[in-house]
This record gives C-alpha cells, structure tokens and sequence, in this order.
C-alpha cells in the first residue's frame, strides 16, 4: 500500500459498512484518534485512523454476534458461523489498510471469501497495488482459489 495514504469520509464508510454519522460520531467521541482535514476541510483518515476504527467496528460486532448467540439457545453452527465471518472481515480490513499479517490469515483460513471480500480485496490490489508485487499476486492468488474455484460468483 502506498505510504501517507489518506482515505476519503466515502472510502471509510463503504470499507466498514458504516453511515457518515456513526463515522462521524464515532470521530467526536474520540474512538478514531486525531482525524486530520484537508484544504477544503474535508476529513483525511489515516491508517492509523483506520486500524482504531478497526478495532471498535469488530468489538462492537462480536458482542452482538454473542448476544445473537445466546438469544439462539446456544446454536453452536450459528456461532461458528459468525465468529467465521467476523474473522475474516478482521482479515480483509488489515489487508485493505497495509497490514500483511490480514493477507496471512486469509492464506491460513480454510473457508471461502465472501463475494464482498473478494470484491474488496481485487479492488485494493488493482488501486493500490503494482502487478508485479508480490502482495498483489498473493491477494489474485487468493481470489482465484478462495472465491472463483468455490462457484460463489454465480450466488
């Protein structure tokens, strides 16, 4: 990922599936750290921004995933099935940020990507990403063996 790269209040908020207000919100309650402005006062996150958003976003999620849970008598499936799915939004939000360690646990999960993450993942690596790096190669790599081979783009 480039270095210094500031996204957009719009790139934040598709990235995490949030509403400019609880961005926002989330921002005057201090959870995202110092969020710089550009010229024309337009907010600039970081990746530093990004990682506390990060790690609020998944907290906040998994404890709904665990109230879910117990409202469901303890399904066990449907637990997996969620702490599945949190993981791997924590996977590809470190990808998508700069951290490879995301890209390490996507490698070493057995599941198939998401339709939403494979979107995710092809769009970082065709922006942000040259073809010949590997990062990029690994990120295709995935694509093609995690989502493609398992038929989910015809879902």
């Amino acid at each position: 990922m480039k270095d210094g790269r500031r996204y957009s209040t719009v790139e934040v908020c598709e990235m995490f599936r949030v509403s400019r207000s609880t961005l926002f919100r989330w921002e005057r309650e201090g959870m995202l750290g110092e969020v710089e402005r550009g010229i024309d006062d337009d907010r600039k996150y970081s990746s530093e921004n990004l990682k506390l958003l990060r790690n609020k976003k998944f907290s906040k999620q998994y404890k709904s995933q665990i109230v879910q849970s117990d409202k469901s008598k303890y399904n066990i499936n449907h637990y997996k099935q969620n702490i599945t799915n949190i993981t791997q939004d924590m996977s590809v939000s470190k990808v998508l940020i700069g951290d490879i360690t995301g890209l390490v646990e996507l490698e070493d999960q057995q599941e198939p990507l998401k339709p939403k993450h494979a979107q995710h993942l092809l769009r970082f690596a065709t922006n942000e990403l040259e073809p010949k790096d590997e990062q990029f190669c690994r990120i295709i790599h995935l694509i093609a063996t995690r989502f493609c081979s398992n038929d989910q783009g015809s879902k």
